[in-house]
């Protein structure tokens, strides 16, 4: 019933965009704007997402056929999709990897915060080109945000190295060899 619904308002949304130019050349917000429906259909269908991703019998292919209906739709942040999709992984821990990453293939790590980074890095259930994805937008964002062509780590990145090292492999070198002159000498 819900998916009916999703592609119902999707078959409706595609017949009213040759209007869209119109309406946003007009003197309306752009917030009231078709667009805005899109965006909280879509988050409407994340939270509903999330909510069936429980069930430890719903099929693969009925949560990536909802997934796909929404995909078109652009929006700010993906961090109720990775909900939602975590939650499939929790529930689901027997499906293969090329599931995984087919299921993971609708999120845009660029559009995850950086609390859903924090997460996804640490997340053992997603696959490992998706926390490369999610660590190299982190990196970019860092980038970005200070104004250096070679910044260090973010923050929620840097707290991820052991030891709390900066990425530098300096330190673990000069206590290897403080520790062979050490024993050297006895």
């Amino acid at each position: 019933m819900v998916q009916n619904l999703v592609e119902e308002f999707m078959s409706h949304v595609s017949q009213t965009d040759p209007t869209k130019k119109q309406f946003n050349e007009g003197t309306r917000s752009p917030k009231f704007g078709p667009d805005a429906s899109k965006v909280l259909v879509a988050k409407l269908i994340d939270g509903y997402l999330a909510e069936i991703a429980r069930d430890p019998n719903l099929p693969l292919s009925k949560f990536v056929n909802l997934a796909e209906h929404i995909t078109s739709i652009s929006r700010p942040s993906h961090d109720g999709l990775y909900r939602a999709i975590d939650m499939y992984l929790k529930e689901h821990p027997g499906i293969s990897k090329s599931e995984r990453k087919r299921i993971c293939r609708f999120m845009e790590c660029k559009k995850l915060s950086a609390e859903a980074c924090m997460h996804a890095v640490q997340n053992e259930r997603l696959p490992l080109s998706v926390v490369v994805q999610v660590l190299f937008f982190e990196q970019v964002r860092a980038t970005t945000s200070s104004g250096n062509s070679t910044p260090d780590l973010s923050g929620s990145v840097r707290a991820l190295l052991p030891g709390g090292s900066h990425g530098s492999s300096r330190t673990t070198t000069t206590n290897t060899d403080k520790e062979w002159s050490a024993t050297n000498t006895d």
